[in-house]
């Protein structure tokens, strides 16, 4: 399945500039305007503020896409289809809020088919800095010392932190980088199948 990366997304993801006018309006409120802006010149902020809503939309978007191209057909064909609703991601501060993603990426969470005490989180982001799609993998499970439990997963993977906090994140050079300069859109086939393969050593361990 291939996913169309929209304008707004490739500009953000291309040029630094453009991340940093947008970066900078994303932190102000509805009600901060430049100091000394002119009359003549409120036209094109007002442009800017839209520009930057129109980026977060987009990006949002483009976050659901791909979750539903790699994650969702990954989940079904293991059996895992029982997400937790907004509300439950809600209270536990993973809703998919324009803000969260913004910052985050997106985060689904399943219960687990075979164990009721057991959720499965999945997670996409982009690395904006390294122009590069990443997909996550967590089971929500624990060792008696209380720690995450560590799972063999595929070559794609790795932990995601020097200090495992339980997710799991494919391999930088797993799957081409993203360059916005010349992507229009992203096959997600090999990610799927990768997706799946982890979810297959997830629910079996």
């Amino acid at each position: 399945m291939k996913i169309v990366i929209a304008e707004s997304v490739k500009s953000y993801c291309a040029s630094r500039g453009v991340r940093t006018a947008i970066d900078t309006l994303s932190e102000q409120s509805k009600g901060y305007l430049p100091d000394h802006l002119e009359w003549d010149e409120l036209r094109s902020y007002y442009q800017s503020v839209l520009a930057a809503a129109t980026i977060h939309t987009d990006f949002a978007i483009f976050y659901l896409d791909i979750w539903n191209a790699i994650w969702k057909p990954a989940l079904e064909a293991c059996s895992v289809t029982e997400p937790w609703t907004i509300d439950e991601m809600q209270e536990a501060d993973n809703a998919p809020s324009l803000e969260t993603l913004w910052y985050s990426g997106l985060y689904r969470t399943h219960y687990h088919p075979n164990d009721e005490n057991t959720s499965i989180d999945t997670h996409v982001e982009i690395d904006v800095v390294k122009n590069q799609l990443v997909i996550y993998i967590s089971l929500a499970s624990w060792n008696a010392e209380g720690n995450p439990k560590e799972i063999a997963l595929p070559a794609e993977w790795e932990q995601s932190e020097s200090e495992f906090d339980g997710w799991y994140k494919t391999k930088k050079d797993a799957f081409p980088a993203i360059d916005p300069n010349a992507t229009t859109e992203i096959d997600c086939t090999r990610m799927q199948k990768t997706a799946e393969e982890a979810l297959r050593q997830i629910i079996g361990s």
